[in-house]
C-alpha cells in the first residue's frame, strides 16, 4: 500500500457560457443578472371551452339591406322561358298576399305587357319614366302602373325608339322597393346589371 497517494480532486469541466440572443456575457467584474426564462405561449381553448362575449365587436361589417326586396333574374340565352318564370313568380307571390311589382328590364327582346296580354291596358312604360334627379315618388308610380292578376306591372315597350338611362331604371327599381314587399326584374341576359348597383346588390336568380 503506497502512503505517497496524494487526494484525487475532482476536476469540473464547464461549457462555455452562452447568453441569450442580443444580451451580452457578463464580466468577471460585472455582476450576473438574473436572466427570464422562456414562457412557452398559452394553449388555445378548444372550441368547447370557449366562452360567447355579449359585447358587440368594435369594428362591425356594415351592410346596405334597404332594398333586400329585389330580385333580379337573368338567363344565359333567349328562350329558356325566363319572362315566364319571373311572371309565374310574382303571381305565386301575390296569391300570397304579398304586394309584387314585376318590371321588364329586357331592352334588347322585352315584351312582357304582350305575354301578359296586357298591352291594350292603360299604364305607365318604360319609355315614360322620367326621373332627371335619379328620384320618383314610389306610391305615385304604383298608382299609375297596370295591374295583371293582382301584380303591378312596369313594362318595356321595344317598338318605342326611347330606352332609359340607367339612373332612369335605378330610380324606377328603388320607387318600387320601397313600396311593394317583392320587386322582381326581368332582366333578360343581365346586361344592365353592371351598370345598375341595385341589380348587383340584391337577389340574383339564373335560369
Amino acid at each position: 500500500m503506497n502512503s505517497n497517494t496524494t487526494p484525487r480532486v475532482a476536476r469540473r469541466i464547464t461549457s462555455p457560457a452562452v447568453a441569450p440572443p442580443g444580451i451580452p456575457l457578463p464580466t468577471d467584474d460585472a455582476p450576473i443578472p438574473a436572466y427570464r426564462y422562456y414562457t412557452p405561449p398559452p394553449r388555445p381553448l378548444a372550441s368547447c371551452e370557449r366562452q360567447r362575449s355579449g359585447e358587440a365587436p368594435a369594428l362591425a361589417l356594415t351592410t346596405d339591406t334597404s332594398f333586400h326586396n329585389i330580385v333580379t333574374m337573368t338567363s344565359g340565352h333567349g328562350g329558356v322561358g325566363l319572362s315566364v318564370m319571373a311572371s309565374m313568380l310574382a303571381w305565386t307571390l301575390a296569391r300570397r298576399e304579398h304586394s309584387c311589382a314585376l318590371i321588364d328590364a329586357d331592352f334588347v327582346a322585352g315584351c312582357l305587357d304582350l305575354l301578359l296580354g296586357v298591352e291594350r291596358e292603360p299604364g305607365l312604360r318604360f319609355s315614360q319614366v322620367d326621373a332627371p334627379l335619379g328620384r320618383i315618388e314610389g306610391d305615385a308610380m304604383n298608382h299609375e302602373l297596370m295591374m295583371w292578376e293582382g301584380v303591378r306591372v312596369l313594362p318595356y315597350d321595344p317598338w318605342s325608339a326611347r330606352q332609359p338611362d340607367w339612373w332612369e331604371v335605378q330610380a324606377a327599381i328603388r320607387a318600387l322597393a320601397e313600396t311593394n314587399d317583392v320587386v322582381i326584374v326581368d332582366a333578360g341576359q343581365g346586361g344592365l346589371i353592371e351598370t345598375v348597383p341595385d341589380l348587383r346588390s340584391g337577389m340574383q336568380v339564373i335560369a
